[in-house]
């Protein structure tokens, strides 16, 4: 069963990369993190183990998406997400194309300013889980 389900979540994922040209052209940054909205800094080891939210962006015709995975297999994580500060202004929305959280798919996050120097998203994801997030139209 659990075959089945892991196939139908990649089916759908998929079909949403299908869909967006920019999940398959365009250009990819890792985005910096924090969990409290004033420390960003890139993902990292603690130990010899990586349990966070590990986030990167798609910029393709000054649009941006975004993507993200949480590598803890245990537990629900959250931080907030750096963005392009140009493409995401404060007060833009991004929308949810794909989640293994079927109740996250179609909600959306507003981008803040928690920093002066940063436009940002305060994202949560299931344990293992990941989402696609894309430009509100």
């Amino acid at each position: 069963m659990k075959t089945t389900r892991s196939m139908s979540s990649l089916a759908r994922l998929l079909a949403v990369r299908r869909q967006h040209l920019a999940l398959r052209r365009g250009r990819q940054y890792l985005r910096a993190i924090s969990g409290n909205g004033q420390d960003f800094g890139e993902p990292h080891m603690v130990g010899d183990e990586l349990r966070s939210v590990v986030a990167w962006s798609r910029l393709f015709n000054d649009r941006e998406w975004l993507c993200a995975i949480n590598t803890d297999d245990a537990g629900e994580r959250a931080a907030w997400v750096g963005l392009d500060h140009d493409l995401s202004p404060a007060g833009n929305r991004l929308v949810c194309l794909y989640s293994t959280n079927p109740a996250q798919i179609g909600s959306d996050l507003e981008v803040a300013s928690p920093h002066p120097d940063w436009h940002a998203v305060w994202l949560a994801l299931p344990a293992a889980g990941c989402a696609v997030y894309g430009p509100a139209d």
